[in-house]
């Protein structure tokens, strides 16, 4: 489909993109499944899948989209599918799923690109505009030399967007370019390279509030490749976790970097590295890092292995952060009409700054709130919505019973074990006021969970061994 030159194109599926499909893979001859030049366009609402790109001399480019100068916003979109096969040569194609070029402005919302590629740049995207927005999208499974996921000459902001399992036989597993001023509430899994920098190659001034995970460098940069860059790069309140490079470090940067508030573990025998300063604050190091509030210890998430990096039980993250070094709230998004505190939400939209009663603050608290959780997410525990909470029914406030020891509350719901075995969220089977997940038995000496002989003969064992 070719729109008129120079004429602002509003392109609507009513239905959403599970019912309005926009497939060109098929017809020879048929270049872009969309062509878009000029004027102020609106995608929303597509799926689009192409298999031939435009032609300008020996470059193929866009089999999804081609969009050439003025503006495009494209929203509610899934781009699957695309590739280029009538480019001859892989190294003169770009933008399998989407070439966007000699734009004034790119704006990309709450859209999918998926099993886009290969492509020489950008598996998903090749993308040269002024200014350039990803929000809420997700990029998946493309796969490019460089850039799997996204090419690029600048990006202003990317937010709310998940980054896996995409692949560059060069560099860059999901991002590969020039600038980008902040990558925000974001994840990046499982993105590798063959080259370096599994899964950022670009110049960056801030991240806050993301998580990378599993991506795989053969070069050096594990997770990201900072390149020159006048200022200093700066991570905040981010997770960099199981990020491996067969030569360099998780973090290889060629100016100085700034982390703050952050967790940096299981990345392999070299974290990070920096041609200037390295500055790290209060911030967890698997093998330690010198630093005003830094400390070696297992950060304890509920389940890395399956993603679930919420802090669990207990984590030495917990309340370790330092309020001082948070991005300011210069939108005052929390309404409380000061725009010099701390960001007030972690990553997914909970409130920072949340008080854990059974954990120690040892982070560096302000005079409006208590310190944050280390890391993209914040623990929350629900407290009870009442104030006056008293479900035993002994007049007393239940987190008076519990602070007090008048009360057990061993899986920190903020709510008495008596009344959660009364409710039956905790079971009591022997009655004596313990709930049974968390009893243990003296007697079961070598910890199978059975009372049997062989109890008999470790006591045995160790009774004839004596005291010493």
């Amino acid at each position: 489909m070719t729109a008129p030159l120079n004429i602002s194109i509003e392109l609507i599926g009513v239905d959403g993109p599970s019912v309005t499909i926009l497939d060109a893979r098929g017809a020879p001859g048929q270049g872009p499944a969309l062509e878009l030049i000029g004027g102020e366009d609106l995608v929303k609402g597509l799926t689009i899948r192409g298999d031939e790109g435009k032609q300008s001399g020996l470059n193929f480019s866009g089999a999804g989209i081609f969009k050439s100068s003025g503006s495009i916003t494209i929203v509610d979109c899934v781009i699957e599918e695309c590739e280029l096969t009538n480019s001859p040569i892989i190294d003169f194609a770009e933008g399998a799923g989407a070439r966007l070029t000699s734009l004034s402005s790119l704006v990309i919302r709450d859209t999918v690109f998926r099993n886009n590629g290969p492509s020489f740049k950008g598996g998903a995207i090749s993308a040269f505009a002024s200014t350039t927005e990803l929000i809420g999208c997700r990029f998946e499974n493309n796969s490019a030399t460089s850039g799997g996921a996204v090419w690029f000459t600048s990006i202003n902001m990317i937010q709310s967007c998940d980054f896996v399992g995409n692949h560059a036989t060069d560099s860059g597993g999901a991002l590969f370019g020039g600038d980008i001023a902040r990558i925000q509430d974001s994840v990046f899994d499982s993105n590798t390279s063959d080259g370096g920098m599994g899964a950022i190659n670009g110049s960056l001034s801030q991240i806050f509030n993301c998580i990378f995970s599993n991506n795989i460098a053969n070069g050096e940069g594990g997770a990201i490749g900072q390149g020159l860059s006048p200022d200093a790069f700066r991570v905040d309140s981010s997770l960099f976790y199981n990020n491996s490079a067969a030569s360099g470090s998780c973090i290889d940067s060629r100016t100085p970097i700034e982390i703050n508030n952050s967790i940096l573990w299981n990345n392999g025998p070299s974290t990070i590295n920096a041609d200037g300063a390295i500055v790290v604050r209060f911030s967890i190091v698997e093998g330690g890092f010198p630093g005003d509030g830094n400390f070696d210890a297992d950060p304890m998430f509920v389940d890395p292995i399956s993603g679930d990096f919420n802090l669990a039980t207990g984590s030495p993250a917990i309340d370790a952060g330092n309020n001082a070094l948070l991005p300011r709230d210069l939108e005052d998004l929390n309404n409380n009409g000061i725009i010099t505190d701390g960001y007030p939400f972690d990553m997914v939209g909970n409130p920072r700054h949340t008080q854990d009663l059974f954990v120690p603050d040892t982070g560096v608290a302000d005079l409006l709130s208590f310190p944050l959780d280390l890391g993209p997410l914040e623990r929350v525990v629900s407290a009870p919505t009442d104030g006056f909470a008293d479900c035993n029914g002994n007049f007393i406030n239940d987190l008076l019973d519990i602070l007090g020891d008048a009360e057990t509350d061993l899986n920190e719901n903020l709510i008495p074990d008596s009344c959660d075995i009364a409710s039956g969220v905790l079971s009591d089977d022997d009655g004596n006021g313990i709930p049974d997940e968390y009893e243990t038995c003296t007697a079961d000496l070598n910890g199978d969970g059975v009372l049997n002989f062989f109890d008999v003969s470790v006591f045995l064992s160790a009774y004839q061994a004596g005291c010493p």
